[in-house]
């Protein structure tokens, strides 16, 4: 449970902070082009710009579009060099991790009782950061509760208003026909001392004091009703509302408490200028209107923040009336085409915040394509490297692996080059002859200039030309690079054997595409949030909960085992989590190789497993390599694409 709320905690924070910077800039931008452009070109557009805050508000922070300056700015630091230099040397190994090929066995540890070997785990605690989500989701579930019961409130008083008289109503007709509205808002009648205010999101009506009723002349309560129509013709009740949404779930940010009180200033005084369009409306009639409602307004207004009146605040109306007696009156009250359009193009160049994405579609999605293609030409170079090696042709055979290919062969050590290949041909029988392989389940996937292979082969060849043909079994990962010159290359080989076998019957072979176009790898860039994965999806196998570790998997991973390969995460989960017959006691685990480039990193660990079985107090050691590729997601979370845990015996 705390781990649980540690790690939604963490993931919370980690969202939340960027999108903290990203809000509080546009805030400041939006301040700047308010005070520079917006006195040029209305308050309407002022008002109308303020809108862009609430739709930042709502993306993502890592929301990208070419549209955004960001885009282009840090585009390049978006995606690791594409240049392909040679890899990092792997660091030495721990003592007794890397084992040479021959005369290699797994040897027991001394017998000792398994309790000795136990560490105490101490129980998780919560971290600040759980700390700081229960504090925003406690503030906010309050902050939500009070603003409840003030509506209800609101709702209780205005329920006991009564409909106004047909000369109101007559004057509502002619206010909303003047505006533009489909239909008449219903004006009532309420006892309590509150401004003028129209209330409803989906049945909007104005409800008015008696007192202010009668204290305002023909004009003057007509200019009134045009106002509260006004705010239902421009949406500001829709605006209000997602205003106070926003100042619950964003409590926290100062920047959302300072512009929620601009845009309630501004609507007011659009709305001014909206009414004063009316020519049939004086601004001193007008004017002495507002002066009347402000002197019924309740110090607390119950309805401020739910409904939409002439008056927001006291302070403002000495200003506003100073508005409407000194400015030219509007000609009209519509934005037009041409600021309407201002206001799209500056959404579009400032929302987007985040850099580039190296990706083109969603990562995790994958297709089925015609599989011929990809696999005639994985057959065709797998023909010319054993062609290579049974005519003894060394610079072929080493020439069909790229500079930095990686060598990770069962119950070998893990090599890197051209040289390391050259040594792998070398120490093979000079009469050995390769014999083509069978597969009896094979998936190949398209991943960027990769195409990964996996499945089970038959690997089948001869000590000599004239000796009979042995077979053995293998649970194959090869990873295939295309070339400048679209030959395709071996960039990474890796098998776990699991024993001979006879020739097993064909299956239908399937290959799948990954939906975006990754760049070239490189050893060269920031693996940190892979580095702490990795660390992550470890760790939990050690403190015994390897269920949870199933969601570090992406949705469809691949599991390569001796003796099976495991597809999709759900399938991954139900078989790391069912009970084992060994217990892992201890896990060291050394990085020995990492590049990639921001959408696919691959990685290589030195393991050394230390099991006990269930029943027994035998302790035995295990030492191997293990191969992931992550892949990124759309969310920004690293996630394991490919797992080859490659040992003597399958780890599970």
């Amino acid at each position: 449970m705390i781990e649980t709320l540690n790690t939604a905690a963490a993931a919370f924070v980690a969202g939340a902070w960027p999108h903290f910077l990203q809000t509080a800039l546009l805030a400041a931008i939006l301040a700047i082009l308010d005070l520079t452009l917006g006195r040029r070109l209305g308050v309407s557009w002022r008002c109308a710009l303020w809108l862009i805050f609430f739709v930042k508000l709502v993306m993502p922070p890592q929301f990208s579009y070419p549209t955004g300056v960001a885009y282009w700015w840090a585009g390049a630091g978006a995606v690791v060099s594409a240049a392909s230099p040679a890899p990092t040397a792997p660091p030495a190994a721990m003592p007794e991790m890397q084992k040479a090929a021959d005369g290699w066995t797994d040897q027991p540890a001394p017998e000792r009782p398994v309790a000795s070997e136990r560490r105490y785990v101490a129980p998780p605690k919560p971290t600040w950061k759980a700390g700081l989500m229960l504090a925003w989701f406690f503030g906010a579930a309050l902050l939500g509760a009070v603003s409840l019961a003030r509506h209800r409130r609101l709702v209780r008083q205005l329920g006991a208003s009564e409909a106004a008289s047909g000369r109101i109503q007559a004057a509502s007709l002619r206010a909303c026909s003047q505006v533009c509205l489909r239909r008449p808002l219903p004006v009532r009648l309420v006892e309590l001392p509150v401004g003028p205010l129209v209330f409803g999101l989906w049945r909007p009506a104005i409800y008015l004091p008696r007192a202010l009723v009668a204290r305002l002349s023909a004009d003057q309560l007509y200019s009134v009703i045009v106002h509260e129509a006004c705010h239902v013709r421009r949406g500001d009740l829709w605006v209000a509302a997602a205003q106070s949404l926003f100042r619950v779930l964003f409590f926290h940010h100062p920047a959302v408490w300072w512009v929620n009180a601009r845009v309630s200033r501004l609507r007011e005084e659009a709305t001014d200028r909206a009414v004063l369009a009316d020519p049939e409306i004086s601004a001193r009639s007008y004017s002495l209107a507002l002066v009347e409602a402000a002197s019924l307004l309740m110090p607390d207004n119950p309805g401020s923040r739910f409904a939409l009146g002439v008056i927001e605040t006291k302070s403002q109306l000495n200003k506003r009336i100073k508005m409407n007696l000194h400015l030219p009156r509007p000609s009209r009250a519509r934005l037009g085409y041409a600021r309407i359009g201002s206001l799209l193009a500056l959404a579009f160049v400032l929302i987007p915040m985040a850099p580039a994405q190296s990706r083109d579609e969603a990562p995790h999605a994958f297709k089925s394509v015609e599989p011929a293609p990809l696999l005639e030409r994985i057959a065709q170079a797998t023909t010319a490297l054993m062609n290579a090696h049974n005519r003894r042709d060394y610079d072929g055979f080493v020439g069909a692996f790229t500079d930095d290919t990686l060598l990770l062969p069962d119950k070998a050590e893990f090599s890197t080059g051209k040289a390391a290949v050259g040594q792998m041909y070398l120490r093979a029988p000079k009469t050995l002859v390769y014999e083509p392989m069978v597969w009896s389940e094979r998936n190949v996937y398209a991943v960027g200039r990769w195409l990964v292979e996996t499945g089970t082969v038959d690997f089948r060849y001869k000590l000599s030309p004239e000796a009979p043909q042995m077979s053995e079994q293998r649970q194959a990962l090869t990873i295939w690079q295309e070339d400048s010159d679209r030959s395709l290359k071996v960039k990474l080989l890796s098998w776990i054997r699991t024993g001979s076998s006879q020739p097993p019957a064909a299956v239908p072979e399937r290959a799948f595409a990954l939906k975006n176009a990754a760049g070239e790898s490189s050893s060269k860039g920031d693996f940190a949030a892979v580095l702490e994965a990795e660390d992550k999806f470890h760790k939990l196998f050690e403190e015994q909960r390897p269920a949870e570790a199933a969601a570090y998997y992406a949705e469809s991973g691949t599991l390569i085992l001796q003796h099976q390969l495991v597809h999709g995460r759900s399938a991954i989960a139900q078989l790391i989590a069912a009970p084992q017959s060994t217990k892992l006691v201890r896990l060291e685990r050394q990085t020995a190789h990492v590049e990639g480039n921001a959408d696919l990193v691959l990685v290589v660990n030195l393991f050394r497993w230390t099991l006990a079985a269930a029943d027994s107090q035998t302790q035995t050691s295990l030492v191997g390599k293990g191969v992931h590729v992550w892949q990124r997601g759309e969310d920004g979370a690293w996630r394991i694409l490919f797992d080859l845990p490659n040992s003597s015996q399958p780890t599970g």
